[in-house]
């Protein structure tokens, strides 16, 4: 019998699939370093493999990558050639141990390589007036993003138009609401963006903006400086058609007014306002009582500011024609150029110019006149001085 002689070492038997096959924390970039999404593009990779072994990893888009040597323990780490960005990879490892036998490839890990830069595709404020205080603009991205808060956007305004950006809906997604406070003065505002900490989920930052549509801004009162009734006084005569007349008033506005008096139902009215003079005419003040009328009046521009504090005027009315109440002769004998005081109590006073006023009088038939002597409180007298003949029959 013999044993002894060379042994011959066989080794047929292939190694394990490598285990443990993930993206370094280091090349996984974004908002978590373990959800395999990243923006390297040379990524490294680690593994666990039979010690001494060769281990060759492989993409399912570019192929073969390369090959590193897993160390005493069986420990390994590889950093890829460039890879196809913007592509979903699954990476496999296969190890070769020093014998030449080649195991089976491990499980594939899901690679995301997205380097495209996140951008804002809309930005456009929703339905509101121009005279409102706040206003939410509707803002779409073309992937989803992360991080954002209210300064990571900007305001662009033309003319005196100013707010502040207050609140966003959300801090991640595909949209956001951003809401726009304390809007005052007039021209308009876009929300956009220059540079922030907005990124998506591999990492990359989200791109400049500056386009998007604006929304008109108007919250600036309309101006006008007073207005005045056209005539000196309302009478019998012109109260049905007096007029008012409007000074450096905001042309494009509409004037509203409101004439009161201390009786009758309020006179209100509106026209629109074509030059800072304009003028509104047949305004009928006829159902208002005499005394003084007031009116007040403001002007609303298109996007609804209303001018304040109103403007105002007055203008005395006395349009009732006054009435003789009583008249009064002292009941007597008199005899020729005996003097008479005829009294007439009206329904108001009233002012008599000059003294050509006079009293017609009939004396038995005979036509005479009585002169004015006096006007007091709503009484006028007159005085007759009795002539040849008045003093016969009746009278």
């Amino acid at each position: 019998a013999y044993t002894g002689g060379a042994s011959h070492a066989v080794d047929r038997d292939p190694p394990l699939a490598p285990s443990g096959l993930d993206l370094a924390a280091g090349s996984d970039s974004g908002i978590s370093s373990t959800d395999n999404v990243t923006n390297d593009t040379t990524p490294a990779f680690t593994g666990s493999a039979e010690a001494n072994s060769t281990v060759t990893l492989t993409s399912s888009i570019d192929g073969a990558l390369g090959t590193t040597t897993a160390d005493g323990v069986g420990n390994w780490s590889f950093t890829t050639p460039l890879l196809t960005s913007n592509s979903a990879h699954n990476i496999t490892a296969a190890a070769t141990d020093v014998a030449g036998n080649t195991g089976a490839a491990s499980t594939a890990l899901a690679l995301t390589l997205d380097t495209q830069i996140p951008t804002i595709t809309s930005s456009a404020p929703a339905v509101g007036a121009a005279a409102d205080a706040s206003v939410i603009f509707n803002l779409a991205f073309s992937e989803s993003v992360n991080s954002l808060t209210t300064e990571d956007f900007a305001l662009a305004s033309t003319g005196t138009a100013s707010g502040t950006i207050s609140s966003v809906s959300a801090s991640s997604g595909t949209g956001v609401a951003v809401t726009v406070n304390g809007i005052s003065g007039t021209g308009s505002l876009k929300v956009g963006h220059t540079a922030s900490d907005i990124v998506d989920d591999a990492g990359n930052a989200l791109g400049a903006y500056s386009a998007g549509t604006a929304h008109s801004v108007d919250t600036d009162a309309p101006t006008i400086s007073g207005v005045s009734f056209d005539q000196t006084s309302v009478t019998q005569a012109n109260q049905s058609a007096i007029s008012l007349t409007l000074a450096s008033a905001e042309a494009g506005t509409s004037a509203n007014y409101t004439i009161t008096g201390s009786s009758g139902t309020p006179v209100i009215g509106s026209i629109a306002v074509a030059s800072a003079s304009q003028q509104i005419v047949n305004i009928d003040v006829s159902g208002l009582g005499d005394g003084t009328l007031t009116v007040s009046l403001t002007l609303t521009d298109t996007a609804g500011n209303i001018s304040s504090p109103a403007v105002t005027d007055t203008i005395s009315k006395d349009a009732v024609i006054p009435a003789v109440n009583v008249v009064n002769v002292n009941d007597s004998h008199y005899g020729v150029g005996s003097a008479i005081d005829i009294t007439l109590t009206l329904t108001e006073d009233v002012t008599v110019s000059g003294t050509l006023s006079t009293l017609s009088l009939d004396i038995d038939g005979v036509a005479r006149q009585a002169v004015f002597v006096s006007a007091t409180s709503g009484v006028l007298t007159y005085r007759y001085t009795v002539q040849a003949g008045d003093n016969t029959g009746a009278s």
